[in-house]
């Protein structure tokens, strides 16, 4: 009789943490579904689980573009936020919060600057169609893909402000149109 007892406690527990976990993974759908909506072109976007967390897809103002966000994403603790442009890019270039915008190419200080003014500003990778496929894994989250793109990583609390994506979007469209 004990066991059965405990069969239907452990039964209940389960149950208990299947829920948790498939109302979790809706409330974020949610989320990113209502983000990509907002922030990309009509019938242009959709919204991928992968592993932990859902990635964006689509076209802002007829760029390709991904997004995605690991960590808390309720906005209550910090959380890691990638952008990314997919755009050729000339040559693999990285710039990090303390890096010296000096030792910047002139042509594109100022955007780098721009961009490094963005709040949580973390890095900004620039990987061109001649990275090596192991720099590629390395350098995006998963889901993102591996073509030539701007990506751009921040560490905040989780922000799904469409108007804020929209911004940062438009100073990686600006710096890969000034010749990145």
């Amino acid at each position: 009789m004990t066991e059965w007892i405990l069969l239907g406690v452990l039964a209940v527990l389960v149950l208990s943490i299947v829920a948790v976990v498939i109302g979790r993974h809706a409330k974020l759908r949610n989320v990113f579904t209502t983000t990509a909506a907002s922030l990309c072109d009509p019938d242009s976007w959709h919204v991928t689980f992968y592993v932990r967390t859902f990635v964006v897809k689509g076209k802002i103002e007829g760029y390709p573009m991904g997004f995605t966000t690991s960590g808390d994403v309720k906005g209550s603790a910090l959380a890691h936020a990638y952008l990314l442009l997919e755009h050729p890019i000339k040559e693999n270039f990285r710039f990090y919060q303390q890096s010296d915008p000096s030792c910047v190419p002139p042509a594109i200080r100022t955007q780098i600057e721009a961009i490094q003014e963005v709040p949580g500003f973390y890095a900004l990778i620039l990987t061109s169609r001649e990275t090596p496929l192991l720099a590629k894994l390395l350098s995006r989250p998963i889901g993102l893909g591996y073509r030539p793109g701007l990506l751009l990583c921040t560490i905040e609390k989780a922000s799904f402000d469409p108007d804020s994506l929209r911004q940062r979007f438009a100073l990686l469209v600006e710096l890969a149109l000034h010749g990145a």
